[in-house]
């Protein structure tokens, strides 16, 4: 017994020993990979070099272990007068990915100045941050606690305040100087946040589309400020006679408190409200659903919901297609009972925002601290909108089930220093509006404000006038920053005709059934050529008049869908080179009125109201020419 006592002793301590052994070995090889100085390495045939960067993941040592922090550096000059550091937005966009963009955006001034990027801690190969969840999970609520859960300690440690600490060590340990610190959107947070920390390490300072210097609050007033102040303004020369403002308060000011049973495309005035805010915020980033904004106003005002539906089915492929730039995906599942999720945008964002709970408060409370929030919520501030469509739109909506989020984030605090800085703002911007750039510049000692007309969100990218470019530029060299004209104002689409006898026959056919085939290629034009862009396999969207399409392996299928009440198309498009192809049936009020042959050279031949013709492809561009955007499609 004693023997037996003994032997599991030396097991136990041999244990313990090796155990100990292997800690203080990992925390050696730890130490020496942290005093290991970075070196820049060619990484392709050409001026680009690469490095790696080893931090802490918890800079007090209680959570163990380091993170690999990928870096690039672009040079043309051998020996560079300074560097430029640029973040990338999201948070959650991979700095690496978009590279070749921002060269391009800051290739003026890298005659003299190496471009410097990097994978924020959790992104692409600095560490990609990815959990788990069953397949089939609600990839809301359940999504969020279910990260949360399997990050574990290590959720605390991606927040902003951690990246402005490894753009330090990036600057450090690289030996860059001083540099200049250049943010896009979120990329603005970690750029002001770092400003707070280290000012010594800064030469100048450029927020491109910038967040408040303490980050996202729960509802940001100043968009809707801008919401208003852009559709007061939107059809000034564009769509003169259309009042997009008035539209709006006339369309929510109708719709009923709640969606009435079997009500079909109906929509209760919230849910209309939440379409609209998030195409609006959509719309600052991509010209077509800003272009269609004003025409589905006037249908709603008028009681036609189906055009807000497409609206929201339009920006929800759009955010799709812009989560998707600069983003490194999840790796596919292992087992087809698991997908994989990105979590350091939901780590980020849930650990840097002060919310009006507490990180103790349970599920039920913080809910009701959210409802007393919305009670506090100025009707006018808000206005067109409610302020429960407000608070649903906000980060608070996405973070109530993030275990440590709360009232007190890891955040430096105090006023901003006097470094040079230089705010970029697009006057159509609605998730950073100009509103909050112009009172983030009175936080900042000289800083300057760059207005750019016609312009929306990511103004260096969205800028093709090269005005803002020309102004990072002379900032950067000294020189004067000169205001921009901008670039003339995005095309407006027209409403839609209220019917088909609205429209001229197109020839050969006359009466009724020209008029049919005018609507039939305007449909094809509007709801299926001007979204090719945002068609993907799986995605849906509402017609404007009615009816959809769902793009399917076999092409894209519609159901009725519509652009002029009261024609529908129905069949499958194969997309080709040239126009799409395929054979579509033709209802009128959802009766059968004809087919359609579409050939991909254009041409459309059929059979109308008993009555055969042939379309040339000229004329039926001359219909799409009199009718509409000349937005470029790949279908048509």
């Amino acid at each position: 017994m004693l023997a037996a006592m003994l032997g599991l002793g030396l097991v136990c301590s041999t244990g313990l020993a090796q155990a100990q052994a292997a800690r203080e070995a990992r925390a050696g090889q730890e130490a020496r990979a942290a005093r290991a100085r970075p070196a820049w390495r060619p990484c392709d045939q050409g001026r680009l070099t690469c490095a790696r960067v080893s931090v802490a993941l918890d800079p007090t040592g209680r959570v163990p272990g380091r993170v690999s922090l990928f870096v690039e550096r672009y040079a043309i000059a051998e020996h560079p007068t300074g560097t430029i550091v640029a973040l990338a937005g999201g948070p959650g966009q991979s700095g690496v990915d978009l590279f070749a963009r921002f060269r391009s955006d800051f290739q003026a001034v890298l005659g003299t100045r190496a471009l410097v990027m990097f994978d924020e801690r959790g992104i692409g190969r600095s560490g990609q941050l990815d959990c788990r969840i069953p397949a089939g999970e609600d990839l809301g609520g359940r999504r969020i606690t279910g990260c949360a859960a399997m990050l574990g300690a290590r959720a605390a440690f991606y927040s902003t305040d951690d990246t402005a600490a490894d753009i330090e060590a990036i600057r450090r340990d690289l030996k860059l100087g001083r540099i200049d610190l250049y943010g896009v959107s979120y990329g603005t947070f970690p750029a002001t946040q770092y400003a707070r920390r280290y000012p010594g390490g800064l030469a100048h300072l450029v927020l491109d589309s910038t967040l408040p210097a303490d980050g996202d609050v729960d509802v940001n007033v100043s968009s809707f400020t801008s919401i208003r102040r852009q559709l007061a303004t939107i059809c000034t020369v564009a769509c003169p006679g259309l009042d997009p403002l008035g539209d709006l308060q006339r369309l929510l000011s109708r719709l009923p408190a709640a969606t009435p049973r079997h009500a079909g495309l109906a929509l209760s005035r919230g849910e209309a409200g939440r379409l609209l805010l998030n195409a609006l915020e959509a719309a600052d980033l991509d010209p077509f659903i800003r272009a269609s904004i004003p025409a589905a106003l006037r249908l709603g005002a008028a009681g036609d919901t189906s055009a807000i539906v497409r609206l929201g089915d339009l920006a929800v492929a759009s955010e799709q297609a812009e989560a998707a730039v600069g983003a490194t995906r999840p790796a596919q599942a292992r087992a087809p009972s698991t997908v994989a999720v990105d979590a350091e945008p939901i780590a980020t964002r849930c650990e840097d925002e002060r919310f009006v709970w507490s990180p103790h408060d349970s599920l039920a409370v913080r809910r009701a601290k959210v409802r007393l929030e919305e009670a506090r919520l100025s009707p006018a501030g808000v206005a067109p909108f409610t302020p429960g469509v407000a608070i649903a739109g906000a980060v608070i909506a996405d973070c109530e089930r993030w275990p440590d989020a709360g009232d007190a984030p890891a955040r430096e605090a105090g006023p901003l220093p006097g470094v040079p800085t230089l705010i970029l703002s697009g006057e159509n911007d609605v998730r950073t509006s100009l509103e909050q750039a112009e009172a983030l510049a009175h936080e900042i000692p000289g800083a300057k404000v760059l207005g750019v007309p016609n312009v929306g969100h990511a103004v260096l990218a969205d800028d093709h006038s090269d005005c803002a470019k020309r102004g990072v530029a002379a900032f950067l060299t000294g020189a004067t920053v000169l205001p921009c004209a901008g670039s003339p104002p995005p095309p407006v689409d027209p409403p839609a005709p209220a019917s088909i006898a609205g429209l001229a026959p197109a020839a050969p056919l006359t009466g009724e059934p020209g008029e049919i085939l005018a609507a039939s290629v305007l449909s094809l034009r509007h709801e299926v050529g001007l979204v090719a862009p945002y068609l993907r396999q799986g995605l849906a969207l509402a017609g404007t008049a009615g009816g959809g399409l769902v793009d399917g392996r076999r092409g894209v299928l519609l159901h009725g869908i519509s652009y002029v009440r009261p024609v529908g198309l129905t069949g499958t498009l194969k997309p080709g080179r040239g126009y799409a192809t395929g054979q579509l049936r033709v209802t009128v009020s959802g009766r059968a009125y004809g087919t359609l042959r579409l050939a991909a050279s254009g041409t459309i031949t059929g059979r109308l109201a008993g009555r055969t013709f042939r379309l040339p492809a000229a004329t039926r561009q001359a219909i799409d020419t009199a009718h509409g955007l000349d937005f470029a499609g790949d279908l048509g």
